[in-house]
């Protein structure tokens, strides 16, 4: 199996909100791929997709889906 994770943007910004706040902003941008071989004639590989959660220690920021925009399958 081979794996790997390409980073094609990462961002950290930080400045003042509207209202004078203190903001800190991270921006990733990052594609995951794995290469897996099965041979077997009888098996297959299922793919899925869980919500993904960015959590600052305790405290959730984000949420969202992971899009499974590109699967690629060989034989």
């Amino acid at each position: 199996m081979e794996q790997n994770i390409v980073f094609e943007n990462l961002n950290v910004q930080s400045g003042n909100d509207g209202s004078g706040v203190p903001t800190d902003m991270l921006s990733l941008n990052s594609t995951v791929r794995i290469v897996y071989r099965n041979p077997a004639t009888f098996f297959g590989v299922h793919v899925t997709s869980t919500p993904f959660q960015l959590s600052y220690y305790q405290l959730a920021i984000a949420s969202g889906q992971v899009s499974l925009s590109v699967l690629q399958i060989l034989n």
